[in-house]
């Protein structure tokens, strides 16, 4: 079975270490602050200097890469943990996520993202805790699995609603615009009766979705906006076909030795 683990980094080492001893893949992806970004630079550079650590300790036998994401940004944090997961869940047959570190964003993007991919979260307990300013944690005594619930095949919206979910955004727009803007994709020709006809199909829709959540509808000037909550937000990016992982973006070292792992 071919497997990936994709590690948060912090200021950790051991949790990291142990969790790929206990969970050995044949490739380790870590996800590391991105400097330029970072509100502390040298914070990010700290993160993604312990994963080369890491990873050059490990080069012989596992191949590993290192991402940069934006550890405080929301919206950058799920468009591209969606974007990777798309990728990997068709190159792997399994995906670990070791969350013991990392932002609380990154880690809430991660355990969102595993209700919709068939990834495996788990957690390294620390052997202690340390002083400020040094590596957070020492040693690691246990590794926890945490539960998740793919919801990809028993909650995701009908296609209709799929469809209104893709063209609306987190700012409002109106339900006439977004009216025209369904029929354009569905090329339908628009009359008086044949808008006022959509309109009451859609409406019934946008109903469903704000039941569950996903959208947010306000009355002003007597037209009616319509946005996305930041759960439906979520879910738009996990339907939306997703962009390539731009490669400045990763810093890739390359070495395969099939079904080989170093503490076997």
């Amino acid at each position: 079975m071919k497997s990936v683990q994709i590690i948060l980094m912090g200021w950790e080492f051991d949790r990291f270490i142990y969790g790929i001893k206990q969970k050995p893949p044949n490739k380790v992806i870590f996800i590391s602050s991105d400097s330029q970004k970072s509100h502390d630079e040298k914070w990010g550079e700290a993160t993604t200097s312990i994963a080369e650590k890491i990873g050059e300790s490990l080069k012989q036998i596992i191949d590993y890469e290192i991402m940069l994401f934006d550890f405080h940004n929301l919206e950058e944090c799920i468009e591209k943990t969606t974007a990777l997961l798309e990728k990997l869940s068709k190159e792997y047959d399994e995906i670990n996520v070791n969350i013991s570190s990392g932002t609380t964003i990154l880690k809430m993007s991660m355990m969102l993202a595993a209700q919709y991919y068939p990834i495996k979260l788990f957690y390294v307990i620390p052997t202690q805790y340390t002083h400020p300013g040094e590596i957070i944690t020492t040693g690691a005594r246990a590794l926890v699995d945490l539960p998740s619930i793919n919801l990809s095949k028993i909650a995701l919206p009908a296609k209709k609603q799929k469809e209104l979910i893709l063209l609306l955004e987190k700012n409002q727009k109106t339900f006439t615009q977004l009216t025209k803007e369904f029929a354009k994709n569905k090329n339908i020709k628009l009359n008086p009766d044949k808008m006022k006809q959509l309109k009451s199909g859609l409406f019934y829709n946008l109903k469903k979705l704000k039941e569950k959540n996903l959208i947010e509808m306000e009355v002003k000037q007597k037209e009616l906006l319509i946005s996305l909550t930041p759960t439906g937000s979520f879910l738009k990016t996990t339907l939306k076909n997703k962009r390539p992982i731009d490669p400045k973006q990763t810093k890739l070292k390359i070495k395969k030795i099939e079904n080989e792992h170093p503490f076997n």
